[in-house]
Protein backbone atom coordinates (compact mmCIF):
# COMPACT_ATOMS: atom_id res chain seq x y z
CA UNK A 1 0.00 0.00 0.00
CA UNK A 2 2.76 2.75 0.59
CA UNK A 3 4.33 1.70 -2.79
CA UNK A 4 0.94 2.62 -4.59
CA UNK A 5 0.95 6.00 -2.39
CA UNK A 6 4.13 6.91 -3.33
CA UNK A 7 3.40 6.33 -6.46
CA UNK A 8 0.50 8.40 -6.47
CA UNK A 9 2.39 11.39 -5.06
CA UNK A 10 4.79 10.71 -7.45
CA UNK A 11 2.64 11.29 -10.64
CA UNK A 12 0.69 14.45 -9.16
CA UNK A 13 3.82 16.29 -8.63
CA UNK A 14 4.61 15.10 -11.93
CA UNK A 15 1.73 16.38 -13.32
CA UNK A 16 2.17 19.50 -11.39
CA UNK A 17 5.39 20.36 -12.80
CA UNK A 18 5.08 19.44 -16.09
CA UNK A 19 1.80 22.14 -16.40
CA UNK A 20 2.41 24.36 -19.40
CA UNK A 21 4.12 27.65 -17.52
CA UNK A 22 1.77 31.28 -18.04
CA UNK A 23 3.28 34.02 -20.13
CA UNK A 24 4.40 36.89 -17.75
CA UNK A 25 2.83 40.13 -19.39
CA UNK A 26 5.83 41.71 -18.40
CA UNK A 27 8.25 39.29 -20.47
CA UNK A 28 9.07 41.53 -23.71
CA UNK A 29 8.62 39.26 -27.27
CA UNK A 30 10.61 39.84 -30.03
CA UNK A 31 8.84 42.06 -32.95
CA UNK A 32 11.54 41.62 -35.37
CA UNK A 33 14.08 39.81 -36.14
CA UNK A 34 17.27 39.49 -38.73
CA UNK A 35 20.65 37.27 -39.11
CA UNK A 36 22.72 37.07 -41.83
CA UNK A 37 25.35 35.10 -41.17
CA UNK A 38 26.52 31.93 -43.11
CA UNK A 39 29.67 31.30 -41.03
CA UNK A 40 32.32 32.71 -43.72
CA UNK A 41 31.31 36.29 -45.17
CA UNK A 42 30.66 39.30 -43.19
CA UNK A 43 27.59 39.49 -41.15
CA UNK A 44 24.33 41.42 -39.86
CA UNK A 45 21.96 40.93 -37.26
CA UNK A 46 19.00 42.80 -35.07
CA UNK A 47 15.85 42.58 -33.53
CA UNK A 48 13.58 44.68 -31.87
CA UNK A 49 11.37 43.65 -28.78
CA UNK A 50 8.25 44.73 -27.04
CA UNK A 51 10.10 45.91 -24.44
CA UNK A 52 11.28 49.00 -26.75
CA UNK A 53 15.20 47.91 -26.51
CA UNK A 54 16.85 46.87 -29.70
CA UNK A 55 20.26 45.84 -31.58
CA UNK A 56 21.87 46.25 -34.37
CA UNK A 57 25.58 44.79 -34.80
CA UNK A 58 27.68 44.36 -38.26
CA UNK A 59 30.95 42.62 -38.47
CA UNK A 60 32.99 40.73 -40.44
CA UNK A 61 37.30 40.75 -40.71
CA UNK A 62 39.15 44.13 -41.62
CA UNK A 63 42.81 43.69 -42.41
CA UNK A 64 42.82 40.36 -41.20
CA UNK A 65 41.41 41.46 -37.56
CA UNK A 66 37.66 41.08 -36.60
CA UNK A 67 35.80 44.11 -36.67
CA UNK A 68 32.39 44.22 -35.09
CA UNK A 69 30.56 47.92 -35.19
CA UNK A 70 26.92 48.02 -33.49
CA UNK A 71 24.47 49.83 -31.10
CA UNK A 72 21.28 48.58 -28.54
CA UNK A 73 19.20 50.66 -26.94
CA UNK A 74 17.78 49.53 -23.63
CA UNK A 75 15.43 50.95 -21.06
CA UNK A 76 16.31 51.49 -17.12
CA UNK A 77 14.52 50.44 -14.18
CA UNK A 78 13.50 54.43 -13.96
CA UNK A 79 12.20 54.32 -17.59
CA UNK A 80 15.06 56.46 -18.96
CA UNK A 81 16.22 54.70 -22.67
CA UNK A 82 19.72 55.11 -23.45
CA UNK A 83 21.64 54.64 -26.68
CA UNK A 84 25.16 52.69 -26.98
CA UNK A 85 27.14 52.76 -29.84
CA UNK A 86 30.40 50.84 -29.59
CA UNK A 87 33.43 49.50 -31.94
CA UNK A 88 35.31 46.17 -30.93
CA UNK A 89 38.18 45.83 -32.87
CA UNK A 90 42.18 45.27 -32.87
CA UNK A 91 42.34 48.38 -30.68
CA UNK A 92 39.61 46.82 -28.22
CA UNK A 93 36.51 47.71 -27.19
CA UNK A 94 35.29 51.20 -27.13
CA UNK A 95 31.44 52.03 -26.25
CA UNK A 96 29.65 55.62 -26.30
CA UNK A 97 26.52 55.52 -24.05
CA UNK A 98 23.94 58.43 -24.43
CA UNK A 99 20.78 58.91 -22.87
CA UNK A 100 17.58 59.24 -25.20
CA UNK A 101 15.34 62.05 -24.81
CA UNK A 102 11.84 61.35 -25.52
CA UNK A 103 9.88 64.23 -27.15
CA UNK A 104 6.26 63.90 -26.43
CA UNK A 105 4.57 66.25 -29.19
CA UNK A 106 1.29 67.31 -28.59
CA UNK A 107 -1.85 66.20 -31.05
CA UNK A 108 -1.80 68.16 -34.24
CA UNK A 109 -5.14 70.07 -33.97
CA UNK A 110 -6.36 71.62 -37.44
CA UNK A 111 -7.77 74.98 -37.26
CA UNK A 112 -11.11 74.44 -39.20
CA UNK A 113 -11.49 72.05 -36.68
CA UNK A 114 -11.17 74.80 -34.20
CA UNK A 115 -14.29 76.90 -35.07
CA UNK A 116 -17.95 76.14 -36.02
CA UNK A 117 -19.55 76.96 -39.64
CA UNK A 118 -21.10 79.46 -37.56
CA UNK A 119 -18.70 80.91 -36.21
CA UNK A 120 -16.84 80.86 -39.45
CA UNK A 121 -19.38 82.95 -40.56
CA UNK A 122 -19.81 85.12 -38.01
CA UNK A 123 -16.16 86.09 -38.61
CA UNK A 124 -16.72 87.40 -41.97
CA UNK A 125 -19.60 89.61 -41.32
CA UNK A 126 -22.88 87.03 -41.97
Amino acid sequence: MAAGTLFLVAAMVTAALAAPQRDNPKDATILEQENDFNGVDNWRWSYKSSDGSERQEVGGIVDGFLRTIGNYIWKSPSGQKYSVNYIADKDGYQSKVEPIEEKVEPPKIEKQLLLSPNAKLSLIGR
